[in-house]
Parts: C-alpha cells; structure tokens; sequence
C-alpha cells in the first residue's frame, strides 16, 4: 500500500469499548475494542505520508 500511494484500511470497530461496565462480562472485548481504536490511530498517524488511509467504523451511540 505504501507503494502504490492510495492505500485504504479499514477496522470495524463496535460500542464495547464506550459502554465498558466493570460488572459485565464483555472486559475482554471492550479491552480488544479500544486497541483496535488505538491501533488505527496510530496507524493513520505513520502511513499519512504515504498517502495511506485508515479509518475506524464502529455503530454511533446516543445517550
């Protein structure tokens, strides 16, 4: 993708990360949400200069 200059990633995300509760059962997967997120973050940072994007979709909450 670096070569090719037009590189596209693109991580589906979901809600666990921000609804995380201590007392649900879903730590694990809130945990492996929120890295994910972060790892796309990181990763948009390090490849924009080679015209790589990276994007994170994941369901919108409301209050």
């Amino acid at each position: 993708m670096e070569t090719s200059r037009r590189g596209r990633v693109i991580a589906l995300s979901s809600f666990d990360a921000h609804r995380f509760r201590a007392d649900a059962p879903f730590a694990v997967t809130a945990a492996a949400t929120a890295a994910l997120e972060s790892l796309a973050n990181a990763a948009a940072a390090e490849l924009v200069p080679h015209c790589v994007t990276v994007d994170c979709v994941g369901p919108v909450l409301h209050p």
